[in-house]
């Protein structure tokens, strides 16, 4: 059980004001046990890795899902606070949603299953 540390505040009076408050670990960090981002699939993702690796993981963690791997790391992006973690995350959501987006416009393109065609008759 952690400590009680005693916090003393200044009013803009001027006068102070004591009280007990748990200790919740180091300034600035918060403990494991109240994080409230947890991964849906971890992919061994680090900052510290070169884009093509990170990507590389992120992608086969996910299933090959470019969509999923997009949002996941979209969701990283919204909840970090450490900024290269914020731009590498966002680096990367942003390649697998223009690499889903051209995936998507070619298979349409292509002629997908259901495609109509001129005559009122249906393409399989």
């Amino acid at each position: 059980m952690r400590k009680k540390l005693t916090v003393t505040r200044r009013l803009p009076r001027g006068e102070k004001i004591k009280y007990k408050t748990p200790d919740k670990g180091k300034p600035g960090r918060t403990p494991k046990d109240k994080r409230w981002f947890k991964p849906g699939k971890p992919s061994g993702w680090e900052k510290s890795m070169p884009a093509e690796k990170r990507r590389r993981l992120t992608l086969q963690s996910h299933g090959n899902d470019l969509l999923s791997a997009a949002r996941s790391k979209q969701h990283l992006t919204n909840v970090t606070s450490d900024l290269e973690t914020k731009r590498k995350a966002q680096s990367d959501a942003t390649y697998f949603y223009k690499k889903y987006r051209a995936e998507k416009k070619a298979a349409s393109t292509r002629g997908g299953p259901g495609r109509h065609l001129d005559n009122g008759a249906c393409e399989q």
